[in-house]
């Protein structure tokens, strides 16, 4: 069954056990913060997971599982550890060996060694104090986070991280702003490196000391005359995309491909597609494999392929790939935008005439229907020669502006 990811969903995770081949092990140390996780013969994929004492939350993260299978993370669970304490490991998503999952969490007392996970337990189990200890683990030290942003957002997964480990640092700019600076500094001074950088978040190794995390944000837009200015220096007032390429933007339907360029002539492609049907949408999350033998966990365009998978706005080819870096062609891109209104429960009986175009009898038997419901509410039109040119890639540029049409003709 097809599963919205939303945080509700875990309140109601229920008692099944892993899949009979996986081995856990989730142990924390009473007067800790921490817990260990260290789950082993997973399926590769995207898990959702939640920290529990008895009915209360204490925290979220997520975790994509790579081809080894194994899941090993330390998780700041904000809340001083205590002996007595109920607490579990909560994995949701299809990943879960096809059920949601909780996991008890062994607390040992203080100053002993954390005990084994329920669910076929090893000895994997380490203690999560911020000094080494005798179940071989390494230090653990603070991810510490800035408190008086402006403009923007930073949170950190985990907040507490053991040496060596990796750590997530989520931006999420406010309405009109932008990133425009973050840097991680350790307190012996040194600076971390910054790996993975995105608009959206950067990874770092732990290095053997605590962090503080520094980020400034800047505005997106100034406004001059009838529009608000882009940030893009590629992106001239004037030029017959601007409008189109100020309105995606904006809305924070498309990005540029930095933060000064947006490439108008660029090709798009099936992902980039995908990932901006996924943004208006507000970017759900489903607990599914993508389905395709070339859309991995953990890429940047994973989530959105496996949402409009599941929602029958792509299909694929025959071969079982999705081809996420192929250039998008015109009947392609029609095609999907037809489904998304389908699935959107919008009309889609407008139908324009191919006939009018000297190529239309070009366009292939699968995508007529949707080739002239684009042009029957004016997304598509033809060339200055007359030609739809059906499958002809599509520019940065032509494609903002299609969805653009689809923003003000049809979902309006």
């Amino acid at each position: 069954m097809k599963r919205i990811l939303a945080v509700l969903c875990l309140a109601s995770i229920m008692l099944f056990t892993l899949a009979s081949s996986a081995l856990a092990a989730v142990s924390g140390q009473a007067g800790s913060s921490s817990i260990r996780v260290s789950l082993t013969e997973l399926t590769p994929g995207y898990y959702l997971c939640a920290v529990w004492d008895g009915d209360e939350l204490l925290t979220l993260f997520d975790y994509t599982v790579g081809n080894d299978g194994k899941m090993e993370t330390t998780v700041d669970v904000g809340k001083t550890l205590q002996s007595s304490d109920d607490v579990q490991l909560g994995i949701s998503g299809a990943n879960a060996g096809a059920e949601d999952v909780r996991i008890d969490v062994a607390i040992s007392s203080s100053g002993s060694n954390p005990g084994d996970g329920s669910s076929g337990g090893n000895n994997n189990g380490g203690g999560s104090n911020s000094s080494a200890n005798d179940s071989g683990h390494g230090d653990f030290y603070a991810v510490k986070l800035p408190s008086n942003l402006s403009g923007g957002r930073l949170s950190a997964q985990p907040t507490r991280a053991e040496v060596g480990t990796t750590v997530i640092v989520n931006i999420a700019p406010d309405a009109g702003y932008t990133l425009d600076n973050i840097q991680v500094r350790a307190e012996n001074s040194e600076f971390v490196k910054l790996n993975n950088l995105r608009s959206n978040r950067v990874m770092f190794t732990m290095p053997n000391a605590a962090v503080n995390v520094s980020a400034a944000f800047k505005e997106l837009n100034v406004y001059s005359g009838s529009f608000y200015s882009l940030p893009f220096t590629d992106v001239r007032v004037g030029e017959w995309y601007y409008q189109a390429i100020h309105y995606v933007f904006s809305e924070a339907i498309m990005n540029g491909e930095s933060q000064t360029l947006f490439n108008p002539n660029g090709r798009l492609n099936r992902a980039m597609l995908v990932v901006s049907l996924h943004r208006l949408e507000n970017q759900p999350r489903l607990f599914e494999p993508s389905g395709f033998k070339d859309v991995p966990a953990g890429q940047w365009y994973t989530e959105a392929v496996v949402w409009a998978k599941a929602s029958g706005i792509v299909n694929g080819y025959e071969n079982g790939k999705f081809e996420p870096m192929q250039d998008i062609c015109r009947e392609e891109l029609a095609a999907i935008l037809y489904r998304y209104a389908q699935f959107k429960d919008l009309p889609v009986d407008a139908r324009g005439d191919l006939k009018q175009f000297r190529d239309g009898a070009s366009v292939s038997n699968w995508a007529t229907e949707a080739m002239r419901w684009a042009i029957g509410v004016g997304i598509l039109s033809g060339d200055e020669q007359g030609a739809l040119t059906p499958l002809a890639g599509a520019t940065r540029a032509e494609v903002a502006a299609m969805l653009m049409r689809y923003c003000e003709n049809v979902a309006k």
